[in-house]
């Protein structure tokens, strides 16, 4: 991040936000607004911004979102509303004077910037979304275990991709179950090597360490490791500043998205964002980002909303031989994807 500038604001609902902006270069080239997901801080954004954004002119204001890096990391559930958030996030577009921005966000990123262009969509002028599709308002209120069943049923569709083996082709959310678990933080800051390998592991790895119940604490409580992905194997500085910033920091408020969602605290903003005084159809231009071989969401969701006219401009664009962190296994056709897109509509 040594190009961006470090800066902090307390917003009103007293929580202090750390983010990293560079003004745009190049007179009317928009501003990108970076989200973050679970359980990376601004700095996932570093390649891309350096490599991509700042040499062809656009601005960017990378947040570290709340529970994580250099923001507060708050304990009570309820803190994490959707709508609460958004409305932080409108404060620090408001500080920079930037009237509109275009929003790139990862895995819980996407949560997050999808109810910021439903309760917000006159900030919002484009919506690139890497790995996570749109996370359209539910108007029921969540319930896992109807999810998951909801999820076993598509994977059983006769139109849903199989693997070689037979297994579905993307998990499930039965690690949310552990996610939420009151041990859950203790037990994932104890095996962080273990972690690293179950984060960055082989795709396909994921549909029985996330998809399996217990499958994931017992494999992190044997302390065992598994083969990562090239780019995981390479970067030792990277590892070790994740490590560093989780010894720090803790688990404990990252987890509190996961909490918010299962136990309702979000069931209030998503009923809202559902509401039709609010943008629930996206009329902005968007972009999908999705890995090839990433089994952490079903594509084809996104394929959905277009059909069902939730998404009235979309363009889904497909990154070979990468799983779930697209940005760091193909930083250049990740880059230059997103680039020739922003080039395409402004």
């Amino acid at each position: 991040m040594e190009r961006l500038t470090k800066k902090t604001i307390t917003v009103s609902r007293s929580h202090t936000y750390t983010y990293y902006t560079h003004q745009a270069d190049i007179e009317g080239q928009p501003t990108v607004l970076l989200i973050h997901g679970w359980p990376d801080s601004a700095e996932i954004w570093s390649g891309f911004i350096t490599d991509h954004l700042i040499p062809n002119g656009y601005g960017a204001v990378a947040l570290d979102c709340l529970g994580y890096g250099g923001t507060s990391k708050p304990l009570d559930e309820k803190e994490y509303d959707f709508r609460a958030m958004s409305a932080d996030v409108v404060e620090i577009l408001d500080t920079e004077k930037l009237a509109t921005v275009a929003c790139l966000a990862h895995d819980w990123g996407v949560g997050l910037a999808s109810r910021l262009y439903n309760f917000h969509p006159d900030r919002l002028s484009a919506l690139i979304l890497a790995a996570v599709p749109y996370f359209a308002p539910m108007p029921a209120l969540f319930n896992l275990d109807a999810l998951i069943q909801h999820q076993l049923q598509l994977q059983h569709h006769p139109q849903t991709p199989y693997t070689d083996n037979g297994k579905p082709s993307f998990i499930t959310s039965e690690y949310f179950r552990f996610f939420t678990a009151d041990d859950a933080p203790q037990i994932l800051l104890a095996h962080l090597e273990s972690l690293w390998t179950v984060l960055h592991g082989y795709p396909q790895t994921w549909l029985d360490l996330w998809s399996v119940r217990d499958a994931m604490r017992d494999f992190l409580l044997a302390d065992k490791r598994q083969p990562v992905m090239p780019y995981a194997a390479t970067d030792e500085a990277r590892k070790q500043k994740f490590f560093h910033r989780m010894r720090r920091d803790g688990f404990d408020a990252p987890l509190r998205w996961y909490r918010a969602l299962t136990f309702g605290f979000q069931d209030e903003a998503n009923a809202a964002a559902a509401a039709p005084e609010n943008a629930m159809v996206v009329k902005c231009p968007m972009l999908f980002v999705c890995g090839g071989e990433d089994v952490g969401s079903r594509e084809e969701d996104f394929d959905d909303q277009v059909k069902a006219g939730l998404i009235l401009d979309a363009t889904k664009v497909v990154v070979d031989n990468v799983g779930h962190w697209s940005m760091l296994a193909q930083p250049e056709e990740f880059g230059s994807k997103i680039v020739d897109w922003l080039r395409e509509k402004y």
